[in-house]
């Protein structure tokens, strides 16, 4: 059995380089229904979204856990192993438990709570440029369109037949949602 705590990185998928700088990223999550021992147990299942430079999204990762504590540092250490050197904006409902991780590993980024009806920061970092945030803050439909795909993969699996299933489905969501948006582009 794959570790509780593994990431889609070390289960093979969505290992590929990232861009280097990320103006904002969403963070994401859910509960998820996993077999252990012939019975359910809920686990957290974790996904990120970077905003290019040039406004498009890119899937970042996925990332099962049972434990807020030993997942934050984990997942920026990976994203930093993977490419990301600069991280801005961080938005997730979790802002409050991994703002002290975040910053250990992007001592720029400021981790806020999700929110649509608030706009930028008041004081942006001038290397980003204002139409980039706009974007990022208001524009978010394809992102809320994936986060709605997750939330719809998890009401048709009711319960995963082990993490490997569960973060192969999520890895494999983001890479549709990946082709989509470029062939779109």
């Amino acid at each position: 059995m794959k570790n509780r705590n593994s990431s889609v990185a070390e289960l093979g998928w969505l290992d590929h380089p990232l861009c280097t700088k990320y103006p904002v990223a969403h963070f994401r999550s859910c509960a998820i229904d996993v077999l252990q021992a012939g019975k359910p147990q809920s686990l957290g299942m974790h996904w990120a979204v970077g905003v290019l430079l040039d406004g498009q999204l890119d899937p970042l990762g996925v990332w099962i856990e049972a434990s807020d504590q030993e997942l934050w540092p984990r997942v920026f250490r990976e994203l930093n192993r993977r490419g990301v050197k600069d991280l801005r904006f961080v938005f997730s409902k979790h802002s409050q438990l991994f703002s002290d991780d975040l910053r250990q590993v992007f001592p720029k980024a400021l981790a806020l709570p999700t929110t649509t009806s608030e706009g930028p920061p008041a004081a942006p970092c001038h290397s980003i440029s204002d139409s980039v945030l706009r974007r990022a803050f208001t524009d978010c439909s394809a992102a809320e369109r994936l986060h709605e795909g997750m939330d719809c993969l998890v009401k048709r699996h009711k319960c995963f037949s082990d993490e490997s299933a569960a973060a192969t489905a999520f890895a494999n969501a983001l890479i549709r949602y990946d082709r989509e948006i470029c062939s779109a582009a």
